[in-house]
């Protein structure tokens, strides 16, 4: 939620492309960095090896395409803005889906 949040903020202050594009490839590594970071941490030999992936594909559907589309915007091709729709909406099915989670499943 906080990468979110930190891109909206970035997409909505009036800034060149070239500056936003610095700042969301910065955002985007910090979001991978995070994914590896947590996925290295998180092995527990005795839960479900999907336990391990997932939240790691969540942190990798947020984070791939704010990169590509920070890319884009450095050479002024290939979509540019349009990368970040799909950030987004991957990023909120991420907290909604944590949420789920904390809020239903985890009182089995």
């Amino acid at each position: 939620m906080v990468g979110l949040l930190i891109l909206a903020v970035l997409l909505l202050v009036p800034q060149s492309l070239s500056a936003l594009a610095i700042e969301t490839l910065l955002l985007g590594i910090g979001v991978v960095l995070i994914m590896i970071g947590r996925f290295r941490m998180q092995r527990m030999p005795d839960l479900p090896a999907y336990r391990h992936y997932v939240p790691a594909l969540i942190l990798a559907a947020f984070g791939v395409p704010i990169v590509a589309g920070a890319i884009n915007l450095l050479v002024l091709a290939g979509g540019g803005l349009y990368w970040f729709v799909p950030a987004i909406v991957l990023g909120f099915m991420g907290a909604v889906t944590n949420a789920w989670v904390l809020l239903i499943e985890i009182l089995r």
